[in-house]
């Protein structure tokens, strides 16, 4: 085999290699290229009603995997995580997004409506302490402190958020609902995703809560069974466009009881991994062979079988296939 063809041989083998890595690589990498995190019912505190739950530009929180610093507090303009009544919005404009722990400052903007905010602490009651072993002292505990309350089938919580950046947009993105109640109980819900015109983008997945948790566990969202469909928090996976309503609502698929569907935070996570597969594809194309002949070396499976080191401009042999490694 000629050292032109060993060398042809070995930057298949390493593009492959790399092109099969890449694909496989996960959706979800560990730190996060681009997010928005917004916190929810950071007006409430811990149980000594004097620690607020509001998080730190330098807090990290979130499920692992997917965790951020730079987290929106959702404070309205009077300070508070709710204006005190349904018919008015809460509003917060120009969202930061982490990128790498860096904050950067987007034209986004939430809007939402409630019930009102309660605490997973105890701070609102000795019987709503559901969050008390929920990594104590860390910052993912004050995320999933406090939340905004569905306690009417007619006044569903609605969180409007408008003009997303093309760091999320133009590759897609995932949405992670955090969702956790006071009250120690299996109080469940539905929450899925709309456009601004309520035309379903993600359907109800079917929300319960799970006791006492000390971690975060994804909740399937199929049905209300006790413990297997239980959790803490909601995925849904590839969003498209730059507006959209996470809706939380007890009038559809409730579970037993009192019905509740909290949201503790929400979290909008560009796909890192299209773009990864988009290169890992790239790499699986080899370069056509270029134009001028060297003459004939040997095949580099078949010591015994002749190949041609050129083409006519454009061709290529089999082992150029973008299928073939």
């Amino acid at each position: 085999m000629s050292k032109r063809s060993q060398i042809r041989l070995a930057i298949k083998l390493i593009t492959g290699c790399i092109a099969s890595f890449l694909l496989e690589t996960p959706t979800f990498a560990t730190t996060n290229n681009y997010s928005i995190g917004i916190n929810f019912g950071s007006d409430q505190t811990l149980i000594d009603l004097t620690t607020p739950s509001s998080l730190a530009p330098t807090d990290l929180a979130g499920v692992p995997g997917v965790q951020q610093m730079n987290w929106n507090n959702a404070l309205d303009a009077n300070g508070t995580g709710w204006s005190g009544s349904y018919a008015t919005p809460s509003v917060v404009a120009s969202l930061v997004a982490d990128t790498n722990g860096v904050a950067v400052t987007t034209t986004a903007s939430v809007e939402w409506v409630a019930n009102g905010t309660w605490s997973t602490s105890g701070s609102r009651g000795a019987a709503e302490t559901n969050g008390a072993s929920f990594f104590p002292g860390t910052p993912d505990n004050l995320l999933m402190t406090g939340y905004l309350d569905v306690t009417g089938a007619g006044t569903p919580t609605l969180i409007t958020i408008r003009n997303l950046p093309t760091e999320l947009t133009s590759g897609g993105y995932h949405v992670y609902v955090y969702s956790m109640g006071g009250a120690l109980a299996n109080r469940g819900g539905s929450i899925r995703i709309t456009d601004t015109n309520g035309i379903p983008l993600k359907s109800y997945q079917l929300h319960t809560d799970v006791i006492s948790p000390t971690n975060y566990i994804k909740d399937p969202g199929a049905s209300h069974a006790v413990p297997a469909d239980t959790g803490d928090y909601h995925v849904f996976t590839n969003v498209a466009g730059s507006d959209l309503v996470i809706e939380a609502t007890i009038a559809v698929n409730p579970n037993t009881g009192t019905p509740r569907a909290s949201v503790n935070a929400v979290q909008l996570i560009a796909d890192r991994g299209r773009r990864f597969r988009r290169r890992a594809a790239l790499l699986r194309v080899h370069p056509r062979p270029r134009r001028g002949c060297r003459g004939h070396d040997e095949h580099p499976g078949d010591p015994g079988q002749p190949e041609h080191e050129c083409t006519r401009a454009g061709e290529q042999d089999g082992r150029n296939d973008p299928g073939h490694l």
